[in-house]
This record gives C-alpha cells, sequence and structure tokens, in this order.
C-alpha cells in the first residue's frame, strides 16, 4: 500500500479497520467534516467580506441552533426539512475563517455527509448567509490605503486602483450551506487526503514540491505551518477515541512519548542531545512502524 495511502488513513482515523466504530453506535453517528467558511478573497459577485467581520456576533450565532443548510434553501414544498446539520465551531484567521461542521442523520444529511466523505471526488464547497451589519464602499486605491489586507484579497481579481469596491466589516451570520459553487472561490472542505500529503511533507516522507497547489491563491502567505497544524487538530478532535485505541492495538510509541530507560543520567545530569539527523529517522521510523501495523 502506498505510504501517502496509509497515511491518508492514519489522519482520516474513520478509514481504519482498527479504528472504525461498529455501525449503528454513537461515535459512527457523529459525522464531522472541516472547512472554509469564508475568506478575505475578492467574491464572485464583487463584494469582499472580511474574516473580522463575523467577530461581533460569532458567540451569538454559535449559541443559536446554529445551521448548515442545503444550498441555501430554508423551505421546501413538501415540508421536508433542509438543514442537513450545524456548524459546531468557527475560527476566525487573518484571511479566513475556518470551521467545523458537523452533518445530521437524516436522508438530505446522509446524501450531503457521502457527498464530503467520498475520498475519490473532492467534496463540496460552503457559503455563508447572512446580514450586512456595516460596510465601506470606496475605489481600490481608497480600501487599500485604509485595510492593508485587502491588497492580499485582491490579488489576481485584475481590478484596477479606480474601480468601485464593498467591503463588509461586519455581519451577522444566519446560516452557512453546503453548497456546489461558492460565491467565493476558496471556501471548500479541507480534506484528509490533502492534508496528509502536506503532513508527509513535513515528516520527511515525501519531497516537498517546489510549487502551491493548484487553486491556491495566496498559498505562501496562507499556508503556514500553525494553519496546517490548526487544521490537523481539527481533523482528529473527535477521533481522540479512536486514534488512542489504534495506538494501543499498534504497539507502537509515538514520537516524543517514549519513557526514560532504566539507566537515564540522574537529575540534573544532560543526556547527550541527538542529532538533528538522527531524531528525525528515529520519528519517521516509529511513526513508518505505527502506519504499517495499523493499515497493513
Amino acid at each position: 500500500m502506498d505510504l501517502i495511502e496509509q497515511l491518508r488513513r492514519l489522519v482520516d482515523a474513520g478509514s481504519l479497520s482498527a479504528g472504525r466504530p461498529d455501525a449503528g453506535s454513537e461515535a459512527a453517528a457523529v459525522r464531522h467534516m472541516p472547512g472554509v467558511a469564508s475568506t478575505v478573497y475578492l467574491d464572485r459577485h464583487g463584494e469582499i467580506v472580511l474574516p473580522s467581520a463575523f467577530r461581533a456576533r460569532m458567540k451569538a450565532f454559535l449559541e443559536s441552533n446554529a445551521p448548515m443548510s442545503a444550498a441555501h434553501a430554508h423551505s421546501s414544498a413538501d415540508g421536508k426539512p433542509t438543514q442537513i446539520g450545524w456548524v459546531e465551531d468557527l475560527r476566525i484567521e487573518r484571511y479566513r475563517v475556518v470551521g467545523r461542521f458537523r452533518y445530521a442523520a437524516t436522508a438530505a444529511g446522509e446524501e450531503w455527509w457521502q457527498l464530503a466523505s467520498d475520498d475519490a471526488g473532492k467534496g463540496h464547497a460552503f457559503s455563508i448567509g447572512f446580514i450586512p451589519r456595516a460596510w465601506v464602499r470606496g475605489t481600490v486605491a481608497e480600501l487599500t490605503r485604509a485595510i492593508p489586507d485587502l491588497r492580499e484579497a485582491l490579488k489576481g481579481s485584475g481590478y484596477a486602483d479606480s474601480d468601485p469596491l464593498t467591503v463588509y466589516t461586519e455581519i451577522e451570520l444566519v446560516e452557512i450551506a453546503a453548497v456546489m459553487s461558492p460565491s467565493n472561490r476558496q471556501s471548500v472542505q479541507i480534506r484528509s487526503v490533502d492534508l496528509a500529503e502536506r503532513l508527509a511533507e513535513r515528516l520527511g516522507l515525501r519531497e516537498r514540491s517546489s510549487e502551491p497547489p493548484a487553486g491556491s491563491p495566496g498559498a505562501a502567505d496562507i499556508e503556514t505551518l500553525m494553519e496546517q497544524v490548526d487544521e490537523l487538530k481539527l481533523l482528529l478532535l473527535d477521533r481522540t477515541a479512536e486514534l488512542r485505541e489504534l495506538i494501543e492495538l499498534s504497539g507502537v510509541e509515538l514520537p516524543g512519548e517514549r519513557e526514560e530507560p532504566a539507566d537515564a543520567p540522574a537529575s540534573g545530569e544532560a543526556p547527550a542531545a541527538p542529532s538533528g539527523a538522527e531524531r528525525g529517522a528515529s520519528d519517521r521510523s516509529a511513526w513508518a512502524g505505527l502506519i504499517d501495523k495499523a493499515t497493513g
């Protein structure tokens, strides 16, 4: 089995036979997916919603029923629910807003979950439904002087300094919808297979590509290591118990969690530190052993 596929399975613990909950169990019924709810980039309507625009009213939204709808549908002709889940968490970053979404155990929720969790596909996108509460209008030149982050937001847009622009600085979030084609082009799922590729690069298991992924505007600024770690935390947040069970079954110690040997140096005596190469090789060996035992 390809090492990257094994690593993807470790990240996406639900795909591991050793860690998969029994069908019908409470753990199996909880389906989560991380995704990008909104970004600072110019949308298809020619407008910008600043990530900071969410801040003032985000807590109130999350304390409500925080609905995730199907394609912004608020009602159906036959009275069936159009809500397919809930927004369980939102985090504001400099250039985007990242969320964690839970899919309901309804017919519609199941259909969208199948689309979201199909590793052979590319998932779905997200779109925010909101009420504008504060905004500014002006030329590109005027607004980029007032809001420096707009320079990043307008990269590749083709807008001239004299073009008019609307920027929302405060919104009231009403819903987040699962959609096929979002207004904000970068509002898509955070997929475990993509994160596994990046994690493999960090662990030295695959040579890092010299080019950013296609369709990632501003990747050099946005795709920082800390954001990648945060994304992994979102993916693994609700699978901790499964991963612990997997680790116990594997019998392999994780890097950085080894017990001190019985003949460890006395207190105050500093042990000889391994070289960076030795430490990296040891960590990669432990990870490879865990992956092989778990997925072989």
